[in-house]
């Protein structure tokens, strides 16, 4: 499995949720006939680089955030939705000395959503920056991949790389190197189709990042739409992200209930990317190279 094969297995885990009113979600509210148009009723920031500017250190006291996810992926082929629900925790850890923070993540879904079928399940992805855990946890089966060479760090969170595309404490020339960045209208990019998610996103701030032509090649997505709001604290919080990869699929991530810091809910079982132990049947896949 290459670089770019595993970095899609995670994204399609993250990226994506459904078009509310398909699963158990926010209420749909009416919306004016041209409320995709209609811009921010006071603009935070007055251009893309503003915002990247003040969220390239959003990140300077995040050590952990815990949220409610909703993921759903729409695979234009086919034409199928998958909706998940669960919930997803994340930490950032002091690197050693002179290295870069370890960042870790972890997912858990609790149901499934295939067309009018709905069932119960429990799944688990774990990763620690240089292994990634997928667990079954209702039939104890796991796979335990080394997705990057023995020693080195990969940072889960930078854009078009990342499972997460929110770009918390990524430097913002970076971004502006490999994306054409833009702000866009809180309701831009959202289908007539899904009322529930116009209605979410009024008061936010959408920036819409698009690949610049020498990058295509690089990157899994053609389009990454992040959205953004601030909390009662006036932190500035991802709230909803939407991609599009190179096969038309669509995706978008819903996070709600997020809390903070001290606040924040995380079990440890839910970083430990480590092989789970007794009555567990899997595989532990070490490092084999791109292309192994």
């Amino acid at each position: 499995m290459d670089g770019s094969t595993w970095r899609a297995l995670i994204a399609a885990m993250l990226v994506g949720a459904p078009a509310l009113g398909q699963a158990d979600g926010p209420p749909a509210e009416a919306a004016p006939d041209n409320a995709n148009e209609l811009p921010n009723a006071a603009p935070e920031f007055k251009d893309a680089a503003e915002l990247l500017t003040a969220l390239e250190a959003a990140d300077r006291d995040l050590e952990a955030l815990s949220a409610s996810i909703r993921y759903v992926r729409t695979f234009s082929l086919a034409g199928d939705t998958h909706t998940r629900d669960g919930k997803l925790a994340f930490k950032s850890s002091p690197g050693d000395e002179g290295a870069p923070p370890v960042r870790r993540f972890g997912i858990e879904f609790n149901s499934l959503i295939m067309g009018q079928i709905k069932e119960d399940i429990l799944e688990r992805y774990i990763f620690d920056g240089e292994w990634l855990l997928e667990l079954d946890m209702a039939n104890k089966e796991f796979m335990r991949r080394q997705v990057v060479p023995p020693g080195e760090r990969f940072d889960p969170l930078r854009i078009g790389e990342g499972p997460f595309p929110i770009p918390i404490g990524q430097r913002r020339d970076d971004i502006l190197r490999r994306f054409d960045a833009e702000l866009v209208a809180p309701g831009d990019g959202i289908h007539s189709d899904e009322p529930g998610l116009l209605a979410l996103t009024r008061g936010m701030t959408q920036l819409k990042l698009t690949p610049r032509p020498e990058w295509e090649d690089e990157l899994d997505f053609a389009e990454i739409r992040l959205w953004y709001k601030r909390n009662d604290e006036g932190r500035l919080l991802p709230r909803m992200a939407r991609t599009l990869n190179h096969a038309d699929d669509e995706s978008t991530v819903i996070l709600s209930r997020i809390q903070v810091n001290a606040d924040a809910d995380i079990p440890e079982d839910m970083l430990d990317a480590r092989p789970p132990r007794d009555g567990w049947n899997g595989q532990v896949l070490p490092w084999r190279g791109k292309g192994g």
